[in-house]
């Protein structure tokens, strides 16, 4: 027994130092070819920021373009139509200039490195232009955004280079801090005087995807400068300011090594005598990730000293694999309605813990079986409790009917008649199983529902639907658009002698059919209007038709397709409605 003992003292001690040999030397190689792999790869990193520059430099440059078309269409096509609009007065409300604008700017949205136009009036409403979805009425928030303060301080045409994370409050909402902005006054050539401001914009996506492409290293973070100012980060903390050149700006490569939180990284700095500066940010674990593979001869001898770690493990494994077994056979004999146990005896500490811990584990999922089929009947029930109250519906629809007769045979015709297009409302909601129906039939209920209110508000409201006829076999959710102009009439009237006009606009994108509610009533401050939507997200909420439109397109269509809400206090509120484009002679 003692010799058994000392043969393996023996082989542990020479197994233990031939691996103590090998890992010095494998040490050793991998030292090396750290060295050489941080040179190689550091080198090639300059390459990467210089690509990256170029591309933002480029991209910066088709922006300032891009802002000069207002004055282009002056100076090139003699076409004062967008400055004189902007200098005789708001363009809220404005469809001709806003088609007009989106026409015109989508030339210069031709290139990739353009992703939106905006255009906004000396009183900040604006239309913004964009490639996927044409043009979109934006208003900037209450608290005007310190860019266009900035901005309207100029009185010449001069470029606001304005960076991702401080362009935000402009009313477009995909732009908000995701977008490397352009903005220049536009300056009426008639008076020489400021009568807007045009925005162009690049989503930072853009430049995100063009390193994705040319980066050397997964997790390498850049960041963008002009004149020491940052303009877009991907890295978690502002570069350190000792990798920013001083003024002036030249044409500088530079490399470091610095610590942060105990990791350490790679900064490759490069600089144009132009301002522009770009930071490469490479974590060393990327770098020591590219270390040369070790020669065939050493991996051998880690394979064979990972074979007998494998035999170990093995045999190990066999105790535990024949633990397992009785666990294995306990889970094949568990049944819900009866309990089920494995005996430890025998076994390890740690595995006798675990057996124990499933023998809780057992008995808490037969609990919880019980309680789920205890819920099913519970729910069966309240399905046939609900089946058994839907006659209600039929009753009230029958008792109109009678009133409807009733009231004519009296010559009560304005009874008469409301009891009937009552009924006919209710009647589509009936009746008409289907969640989805046509676009047409669609308005043709919604104009049922104001000739009801007609009744009530008379002239008071004027509702104008201007939708082309090659949209109205789309199919849309059923009974979306009355809850939106009973919202517009209950809280957009708030004078006795006031005429509320409601605007139903469609249109289709690539993205889609779009349905804009809009309405000229109080309208909600930016205050009002998060509360709503906080209100509406709520399950408690007691904006129960809004809530119920924008619930159901949600859960019918997925979270690409949304409702979205605009309003300004004094001026109105607009709701806008996104539905996949899908014909009824279309296939499914």
């Amino acid at each position: 027994m003692i010799k058994n003992f000392s043969i393996k003292k023996g082989l542990f001690a020479i197994a233990g130092l031939q691996i103590f040999l090998t890992l010095a030397f494998l040490l050793y190689l991998i030292s090396f070819n750290t060295y050489q792999s941080y040179n190689t790869a550091t080198n090639r990193y300059y390459q990467v920021g210089e690509q990256l520059l170029s591309t933002a430099e480029s991209m910066i440059g088709d922006l300032e373009n891009a802002t000069f078309f207002p004055a282009q269409l002056y100076t090139q096509n003699n076409d004062s139509y967008l400055c004189r609009t902007l200098r005789e007065g708001p363009i809220l409300k404005n469809y001709r200039f806003y088609s007009y604008f989106n026409t015109h700017a989508q030339s210069s949205l031709s290139s990739d490195s353009v992703s939106f136009i905006a255009l906004y009036d000396l009183e900040q409403n604006g239309v913004v232009s964009s490639r996927k979805e044409g043009y979109r009425i934006v208003f900037l928030s209450d608290d005007t955004p310190a860019w266009y303060q900035e901005l309207s301080q100029y009185k010449t045409g001069s470029t606001l280079l304005i960076p991702a994370n401080e362009f935000s409050g402009s009313g477009y909402n995909q732009a908000d801090c995701r977008a490397l902005c352009v903005a220049r006054g536009v300056v009426d050539l008639n008076t020489i005087k400021i009568v807007g401001y045009c925005v162009a914009g690049t989503n930072t996506d853009y430049l995100d995807h063009r390193f994705d492409q040319i980066r050397q290293a997964p997790n390498q973070k850049y960041a963008l400068l002009k004149n020491g100012q940052l303009l877009y980060s991907t890295m978690n903390n502002p570069p350190p300011s000792s990798l920013i050149p001083g003024s002036p700006f030249p044409d500088f490569q530079g490399r470091k090594l610095l610590l942060d939180k105990g990791k350490g990284y790679v900064y490759n700095t490069i600089s144009h005598a132009n301002g522009y500066c770009l930071i490469l940010q490479t974590p060393m674990s990327d770098i020591l990730g590219n270390v040369s593979s070790i020669q065939f001869f050493y991996t051998l001898i880690i394979g064979i000293l990972l074979g007998l770690i494998v035999f170990l493990m093995i045999r190990i494994m066999k105790k535990i694999l024949s633990a397992l077994d009785r666990l294995i056979d306990a889970c094949n004999r568990f049944e819900p309605d009866q309990g089920v146990s494995v005996s430890p005896e025998g076994l390890p500490l740690e595995l006798s813990t675990l057996f124990g811990s499933f023998n809780q584990m057992a008995e808490r999922i037969r609990f919880l079986i019980q309680e789920v089929l205890l819920k099913q009947q519970q729910q069966q029930e309240t399905e046939l409790q609900l089946l058994r109250t839907q006659i209600n519906p039929h009753y009230l629809y029958n008792t109109l009917e009678i009133m409807h007769m009733k009231a004519y045979a009296h010559q009560d015709y304005d009874v008469a008649s409301m009891a009937e297009l009552l009924g006919q409302n209710l009647q589509f909601g009936l009746r008409n199983t289907a969640k989805e129906v046509s676009l047409r039939e669609e308005l043709h209920q919604l104009n049922i529902y104001l000739s009801i209110l007609s009744y009530h508000y008379g002239d008071r409201i004027s509702a104008k639907i201007c939708i082309d006829d090659d949209l109205l076999d789309c199919r849309i959710l059923k009974l979306v658009l009355q809850p939106l102009v009973e919202n517009a009439v209950i809280h957009g009237i708030y004078k006795s002698d006031q005429i509320l006009n409601i605007e139903i606009l469609g249109y289709r994108t690539e993205a889609g059919l779009f349905i804009q509610v809009s309405d000229d009533g109080c309208g909600m401050t930016e205050k009002q209007l998060q509360e709503l939507m906080q209100n509406i997200a709520s399950p408690s909420s007691d904006s129960i038709g809004l809530r119920n439109v924008c619930k159901r397109i949600l859960l019918n269509y997925g979270s690409e397709y949304h409702a979205q809400i605009q309003s300004k206090y004094g001026t109105g509120t607009t709701i806008t409605l996104h539905f996949p484009w899908n014909p009824f002679h279309q296939k499914v």
